[in-house]
């Protein structure tokens, strides 16, 4: 099935490849970093259906599909994953972002093909996934039941059978009783088990 990195949306704005030319643009300013694309498909109103992220080496790294409302497959995505997530961290978190799966409008998807784990091909994927995050807001999915909110905090995470190393560093958010954010990052195994809790 291949390892998956994911962007879910509240903006009904379609995405068009005068946007994937102006992200292109904004990356190779901002980061010294230039790959290609290839369109995979478009819509009537001229929005993409999905690309292929491809390397300067004209190397495929990624296939990028992206999925709106308007699409049964956006509804069947949004339903897995509801099924998925489980109450591994807070019961407030759990409930947090099953409100938000209902809203979402739009989700892209970025499926890492072999090459994309190349560390320099990783750089393009990461880079093109968080600028479109930052253009479109939202929030943003990984495979093993990883889920931020919309600051980009892990709120969500199947770490129960992990050691605190594997989430040192990680940046997490537990929701308050006031619907606040406590964000804190994990530096520690106390902070760990601290967000494990929930």
């Amino acid at each position: 099935m291949g390892y998956y990195i994911r962007v879910l949306g509240l903006d009904t704005r379609s995405f068009t490849t005068e946007d994937l030319d102006e992200i292109k643009g904004i990356i190779m300013k901002n980061e010294g970093i230039d790959f290609d694309y290839q369109i995979n498909g478009q819509n009537e109103d001229g929005s993409l259906k999905g690309f292929i992220i491809k390397n300067m080496k004209g190397e495929d790294i990624a296939d990028v599909s992206i999925d709106r409302k308007q699409g049964n497959l956006l509804d069947e995505e949004i339903e897995e994953f509801k099924e998925d997530i489980k109450e591994y961290v807070s019961q407030k978190n759990y409930e947090w972002l099953g409100n938000y799966l209902d809203k979402v409008e739009i989700i892209y998807a970025f499926q890492v093909l072999n090459k994309g784990f190349e560390p320099k091909n990783w750089d393009i994927i990461y880079a093109l996934h968080n600028t479109i995050w930052n253009g479109v807001g939202g929030i943003w999915q990984a495979d093993e039941s990883q889920f931020s909110n919309e600051d980009g905090s892990v709120i969500m995470a199947d770490w129960e059978a992990s050691k605190w190393t594997d989430a040192k560093n990680t940046q997490v958010a537990l929701l308050n009783d006031d619907n606040t954010w406590d964000t804190f990052e994990i530096k520690s195994e106390k902070d760990f088990l601290r967000f494990i809790a929930g």
